[in-house]
């Protein structure tokens, strides 16, 4: 029962890192667009100042939320064999969590910004932790 529900977890997880590929394809006008429409015309540029670093940055980042949405559903094919990944998997969602919390705070970021990307990755570590295989 336990690998069912860490091939759920597992799957769940890998298709919503996945859902950031689309995002690489997407003009910076239309990102700069979302930014203003969440979080108002008057703080687009505070959050997202113009340029190619930022660009470059965004898009670096889509990319490894793709890879990493491929590993896992990679190792959602056959978790006994994929142990070691998912040990990884659970040390980096739990400093991604709190990488991304801690950032966020001390840039003193409104709290959508980044709040959605912690608990996210704080629940899948904790999932991923307790339905992990055992190794034997």
């Amino acid at each position: 029962m336990k690998s069912t529900y860490l091939k759920i977890t597992l799957t769940v997880m890998g298709v919503l890192f996945c859902l950031a590929g689309p995002g690489l394809l997407l003009p910076e006008a239309w990102l700069r667009g979302m930014v203003a429409w969440f979080a108002g015309a008057d703080t687009v540029d505070a959050l997202w100042p113009a340029g190619p670093a930022v660009d470059y940055m965004f898009r670096a980042s889509l990319v490894a939320y793709l890879w990493i949405g491929v590993v896992l559903l990679l190792a959602a094919k056959d978790p006994e064999r994929s142990k070691t990944q998912i040990e990884l998997a659970i040390c980096g969602m739990f400093l991604f969590a709190i990488v991304t919390f801690t950032s966020g705070i001390l840039n003193d970021l409104p709290l959508w910004w980044f709040l959605g990307d912690s608990l996210f990755s704080l629940a899948g570590g904790v999932f991923l932790f307790l339905f992990k295989p055992v190794k034997s």
